[in-house]
């Protein structure tokens, strides 16, 4: 009963865990508690945020090319920054409306800057002993494990405003967004 203050503080407690978990567990999620912004990354290449008060889908936000590696909410929660490793980009995005207008007439959500990445070095390819193991067959144990390649990439932002890219590859970059 959403009307129950008991019952409601009970569910609000479960879901914001919840949300936690899945921000935790995936970097293509992003939630901002303050705002109750939801963001979501897609594997095609949009970022869709998601406005938990009024439980509509508030944006989808456009420009990638690739799918998107990491999302993370500014500290205020004024924007989201979003990652792809496929199109080698962050982007920007203002979260807020600025004034009446801007909220009619859709400026929040756009893009308000993009750094391109270069391309990570290619590692030497190093002949090892896993390579003369022979392979699991078709439908076998190694075919069944999916890959954790995706957990590698991450956003943070700092208490400064910079931006803390933490690529695929391990090489961590520091971008300032202004």
């Amino acid at each position: 009963e959403p009307s129950d203050p008991s019952l409601r503080r009970q569910s609000l407690l479960a879901v914001t865990s919840a949300l936690h978990e899945l921000v935790h567990t995936f970097p293509m999620v992003s939630f901002h508690q303050n705002t109750q912004k939801f963001a979501v990354g897609t594997s095609d290449s949009l970022v869709v945020v998601y406005d938990l008060r009024t439980a509509t889908k508030w944006r989808i936000l456009e420009g990638h090319t690739g799918g998107i590696s990491a999302l993370a909410f500014s500290n205020d929660g004024d924007r989201l920054a979003s990652y792809s490793a496929q199109d080698r980009t962050v982007r920007i995005w203002q979260c807020i409306a600025t004034g009446f207008l801007g909220g009619l007439l859709g400026s929040s959500g756009r893009c308000i800057k993009q750094h391109a990445l270069p391309p990570l070095p290619v590692e030497p390819s190093v002949p090892s002993q896993a390579a003369a193991l022979p392979r699991p067959a078709a439908g076998g144990a190694a075919a069944r494990e999916p890959s954790t390649s995706w957990r590698s990439a991450a956003l943070k932002w700092t208490e400064q405003g910079a931006l803390r890219v933490v690529r695929e590859g391990g090489e961590v970059l520091h971008l300032r967004p202004e």
